[in-house]
C-alpha cells in the first residue's frame, strides 16, 4: 500500500532535468534514496515534517538532497564534513581503546 506524504515523488527512471550538470551524487541517486526515505518514514509511521532535538525533518533532508544533486560543490563540501567526521570518530575509538587497555592492565 502505498501513501501519499504530501512530496513529490521521483521514479528512478526519470530523466534527468536540463541545464543541471550532472554532480557526484547524481539525479538518479538522489531519487532512489529518496524513494527510500520516504519509505522509512512509511514503514516506521515518521511524518515527513516532524523532527526532533537532533535530527532535522524528513522534508529538510530530503531537500537538502536536492540541493546536494543539482549543485556539486555542495557534494564536495558534504564529503569533505563526513571525512573530518569521520576521522573524528576513528580518533575517539583509539583514545577509548587506549583508556580501556590502561585502566585493565592497572587492574
Amino acid at each position: 500500500m502505498e501513501v501519499n506524504w504530501g512530496w513529490p515523488t521521483v521514479q528512478s527512471g526519470d530523466a534527468p532535468r536540463f541545464g543541471v550538470a550532472q554532480s557526484y551524487v547524481g539525479q538518479k541517486g538522489s531519487a532512489m534514496f529518496a524513494a527510500a526515505l520516504n519509505r522509512v518514514a512509511y514503514v516506521n509511521n515518521i511524518p515527513i515534517r516532524a523532527r526532533g532535538f537532533f535530527h532535522p525533518s524528513i522534508e529538510w533532508r530530503l531537500r537538502y538532497l536536492e540541493e546536494m544533486s543539482i549543485d556539486p560543490t555542495k557534494t564536495s563540501r558534504f564529503d569533505q564534513v563526513m571525512g573530518h567526521l569521520y576521522a573524528v570518530m576513528i580518533l575517539v575509538l583509539m583514545t577509548c581503546g587506549t583508556v580501556a587497555a590502561a585502566v585493565l592492565t592497572a587492574i
